[in-house]
């Protein structure tokens, strides 16, 4: 977990890093090697059933978001600082939710994480996507960025899935 942490540190914050082939391929690979490692022990402690639902559920509703953040006229491009306040606040309920350990706070967190990282799909999408009538967009040397936090969007929408599933299948 520390080595992603830091692999999206770098990346993130020097964006040269991110720019230079072959360094931001490695960057990259290393992320999601660490990510994915990460994620398989994760999904290790539910069963095969419960982890192919929240798989399934995750991409379709990654594609379902993903055909809406293209087609739709409505900019989202401008929601960065609200998703960001509501991410801290969604941070500081989840370390309520681990402290006191109620199902329904956790499932609560949850829930809230999957509407909140929804919204943060769809604004991505539509800073890769651009177009004339976005606020803002991702410049095309930015394609390791752009894969990055999509990476990371659809990973967390299917952690969280995950132990939403989870707390029905017990």
């Amino acid at each position: 977990m520390a080595l992603s942490c830091v692999l999206m540190m770098v990346m993130f914050c020097y964006q040269d890093a991110a720019r230079r082939v072959p360094g931001n391929y490695l960057l990259l690979g290393g992320f999601t090697v660490c990510l994915s490692y990460m994620v398989g022990y994760i999904a290790s402690s539910y069963g095969t059933q419960t982890v192919f639902m929240a798989a399934i559920m995750t991409l379709a509703l990654t594609i379902s978001l993903t055909i809406y953040a293209f087609t739709t006229k409505t900019d989202y491009t401008y929601l960065g600082a609200t998703l960001f306040i509501l991410a801290c606040g969604l941070i500081m309920f989840g370390l309520f939710a681990f402290v006191f350990q109620y199902e329904l706070m956790v499932t609560t967190w949850s829930i809230l994480g999957v509407i909140l990282y929804s919204y943060y799909l769809v604004y991505d999408t539509q800073l890769i996507a651009g177009g004339c009538h976005r606020h803002f967009t991702l410049s095309l040397d930015d394609y390791v960025i752009a894969a990055l936090i999509i990476y990371i969007d659809v990973i967390i929408l299917f952690l969280r899935i995950l132990e939403i599933v989870g707390q029905f299948a017990k």
